[in-house]
């Protein structure tokens, strides 16, 4: 039968809020809260002001002094105090809408996104014909991990208040985008554009156009927003990035130092840098790139919530695994870590023709979307059957899916080809927290040469950013290499399925959202009466996907 660690598994759960950089997730009541530890201005930016009635009721004057002073404690940084002040203004008039609205703001900007969506609610609640109050519920909800459904119900009920409600067009839009919806997300931004001509609604057309390969619409979409507005930092981004994929290396610049021109706030130009210094490392100013590398690095970590470290002295193996994952969030946050893997990322894959592909980002699969995955492939193969089945991860990263798999009690071999910045580093991870004994084992290589797949009972691919070239090659080496009855788990869609049958779909949680996964299984599994066991241990290939997170 299948073996699950149960004291890795419990550790897991109880102390998975503590090692995670910007996502806490309580993996024994599967429920999600992501706080999100957000600068002022990346508030202001987001969250719409609203026109509040003038207090009416008895004490509003005193309570009116409280939320001023509420409002001054938190310019100058004194967020704690802040909330205790907006508190009591709240204690002296309960139904202060401005009182609740700035309360979210605060809350949120410490991290605390549930309550901050309990604020905008009440908000929304005081004020049901506002369409901002509505579009701030909406946001707050995507930032706080709410159900997608609570989600778009809020944007609907502003737009239904008011249908010309930007913001609230342009989230939805991102929403459905997210989803995959591009039909829908076109169609929404096409259909409001003919009535508002915003630019943000134009970037967002863009960018959609940019991920679906259509470089010469999404150019036209960035210079229209520009045409209505010089000053779009965000057009300027993106047309720098198909300037640079295009070979138009000094267009390319100039977009991107206007980009940060344009962008007011120093917070919100992380990523502004961090194109600009992939831009600066695949021309060879690897100096420079260093620099501007060093200061988006410093700026998204600024932005999120910083990395929580433990310490533990554990005894048996199993239990280390939460203090190696610990040290695996803490290296991903550290400047000293990313720009060497930005440097490398781009020496390895150039730029990407994929906007968000290697060369850009890094991200991660959650331990609970891990466990879904491993939940379907148990339910649809006995392959996972005996001691310690064996894990292959393509695209392991630092490790972190080793230590995931081996808390279900399976050893790991993991595939990357960013032997300097992720090979190297989940080794010395292994070494120095003595996990060789779990069988974890990390290898320098492509997913198209990895060898001993025959044992496999999963393949989890990270193949969200793959070229499809690599992509149909590796469909093809496992059609040749896997058995009958193993079970595939992937992000993006195949061009060689005839081996394989989908049989289910799953969400799973990862760094840049809830992200469905499709579970593919062996054809001759399915034309067996009885599923076969095996003696040796099976194999899960799990993987580390990178993503738009930085």
């Amino acid at each position: 039968m299948f073996t699950t660690s149960v004291a890795g598994l419990s550790l897991f759960s109880s102390v998975y809020c503590m090692l995670k950089t910007r996502v806490c997730i309580s993996t024994a009541t599967g429920q999600f809260d992501r706080p999100f530890l957000m600068k002022p201005c990346l508030l202001r930016s987001a969250i719409l002001l609203i026109a509040f009635a003038a207090p009416a009721q008895a004490g509003a004057g005193k309570s009116l002094e409280h939320l001023r002073q509420a409002q001054e404690l938190s310019a100058a940084g004194q967020h704690h105090a802040a909330v205790a002040s907006v508190r009591e203004a709240l204690r002296l008039e309960p139904s202060s809408g401005e009182a609740h609205h700035f309360l979210g703001q605060v809350l949120a900007s410490l991290g605390d996104m549930a309550a901050a969506r309990r604020s905008f609610a009440e908000v929304a609640r005081l004020n049901p014909a506002s369409a901002d109050a509505w579009a701030n519920l909406g946001y707050i909800q995507s930032v706080a991990g709410s159900k997608t459904s609570d989600i778009e119900k809020s944007y609907q009920t502003a737009l239904r208040l008011e249908p010309a409600n930007v913001k609230s067009i342009k989230r939805l839009a991102e929403l459905r985008h997210a989803q995959s919806d591009y039909a829908g997300a076109e169609k929404l931004l096409l259909a409001a554009l003919e009535t508002a001509k915003a630019p943000s609604l134009y970037v967002s057309l863009a960018s959609l156009y940019e991920d679906l390969g259509r470089d010469g619409a999404a150019r036209k979409a960035y210079m229209s927003a520009l045409k209505l507005e010089a000053s779009t930092g965000l057009a300027h981004l993106g047309l720098g990035r198909l300037q640079h994929k295009h070979g138009k290396l000094l267009a390319s610049e100039k977009s991107y130092r206007k980009a940060i021109e344009f962008v007011p706030e120093e917070c919100e130009r992380f990523d502004i840098y961090k194109w600009l210094g992939i831009f600066l490392a695949a021309r060879g100013a690897n100096e420079e790139a260093t620099e501007v590398l060093t200061r988006a690095v410093q700026l998204r970590r600024e932005a999120g919530r910083p990395t929580s470290s433990l310490i533990m002295n554990l005894p048996d193996e199993t239990l280390k695994l939460p203090v190696a994952l610990a040290a695996v969030r803490s290296l991903e946050s550290e400047e000293a870590w990313l720009v060497p893997f930005l440097l490398e990322s781009v020496a390895v894959f150039g730029l990407s023709q994929n906007r968000l592909g290697a060369a850009s980002s890094f991200g991660s699969v959650w331990f609970p979307g891990f466990r879904r995955v491993m939940d379907a492939a148990r339910s649809h193969s006995s392959r996972m059957a005996g001691a310690r089945p064996l894990t292959f991860i393509m695209g392991s990263g630092l490790g972190e899916q080793c230590f995931f798999a081996a808390a279900f009690g399976m050893s790991c071999i993991g595939y990357d080809v960013l032997c300097n910045s992720t090979v190297s580093q989940a080794r010395r991870i292994v070494s120095e927290h003595n996990l060789e004994q779990l069988s974890i084992r990390h290898v320098c290589g492509s997913a198209v040469e990895s060898e001993g797949l025959e044992e496999a009972a999963v393949v989890f691919l990270n193949d969200y950013s793959f070229e499809q070239s690599l992509h149909e090659q590796l469909e093809l080496h496992l059609d040749r290499n896997l058995r009958s009855g193993a079970i595939v788990a992937s992000f993006s869609p195949w061009t060689h399925d005839t081996g394989f049958a989908v049989v289910a779909t799953v969400e799973a949680q990862t760094s840049w959202g809830d992200v469905p996964v499709q579970i593919r299984l062996k054809k001759e599994c399915l034309e067996a009466k009885a599923l076969p066991t095996t003696s040796q241990g099976s194999a899960l290939f799990a993987v580390t996907r990178r993503s738009p997170s930085l």
